[in-house]
């Protein structure tokens, strides 16, 4: 069991904030607008990422210490 849960995100809307907020120890959220429909829609560029995108970013930071496949 963690010490601490932190739910971190960049942008939400107030409601979820404050429902998410009784299941963790503290929300970091900078952006919660009234109006939110999307969170592309608070991006210039909010490209979508194909699961193989993912991978392979995982790869490039994955820490060395476990040597199984993502």
């Amino acid at each position: 069991m963690p010490a601490e849960l932190i739910l971190a995100v960049p942008v939400s809307p107030p409601d979820t904030v404050a429902t998410l907020a009784v299941e963790v120890d503290k929300v970091i959220c900078p952006l919660q607008p009234e109006e939110f429909c999307a969170v592309g829609d608070h991006y210039q560029d909010f490209q979508q990422l194909t699961d193989e995108d993912v991978r392979e970013m995982l790869k490039l930071v994955w820490n060395g210490n476990n040597k199984e496949e993502i």
